[in-house]
C-alpha cells in the first residue's frame, strides 16, 4: 500500500492505524524496551500493572532500575570516559593517566 492510499484511509476514518508515531509512543516503546532488556540481562521477569495511567504503570520498575544503576553502575559504561566523568593528567614520569571525577 502506498502512503497516498494510507492518507486517504486516515482521512475517511476507515483504517485503525496511522502512518506516524507520536512522541509519547516512541518514549513508551523506549521505556518498555529498556526495562525488558534490563530484566533479560538479569534473567528476571518484568512485572507491570495492567491497569492505571500509562505514565504510572512503569514508574516502580524504572525506580528499581535506577536504584540498581546507582548501586551497581552501568555494565555498558565500563569503558566510558567522557571529559565530564574523567580527567586526564600527566604524571611526573610523563605518563598520561585518567582519573574519575567522582
Amino acid at each position: 500500500m502506498s502512503f497516498e492510499n494510507e492518507a486517504k484511509l486516515e482521512d475517511t476514518g476507515d483504517w485503525q492505524f496511522v502512518s506516524h508515531l507520536s512522541t509519547e509512543q516512541v518514549w513508551d516503546a523506549f521505556v518498555v524496551y529498556s526495562l525488558l532488556d534490563e530484566k533479560m540481562r538479569h534473567r528476571k521477569q518484568l512485572k507491570i500493572p495492567h491497569t492505571g495511567p500509562q505514565s504510572e504503570r512503569f514508574k516502580q520498575a524504572m525506580e528499581e532500575r535506577n536504584r540498581d544503576i546507582i548501586l551497581n553502575g552501568q555494565p555498558d559504561a565500563e569503558s566510558h570516559a567522557c571529559d565530564k566523568c574523567f580527567r586526564y593528567y600527566q604524571t611526573q614520569a610523563g605518563e598520561i593517566r585518567k582519573r574519575s571525577q567522582s
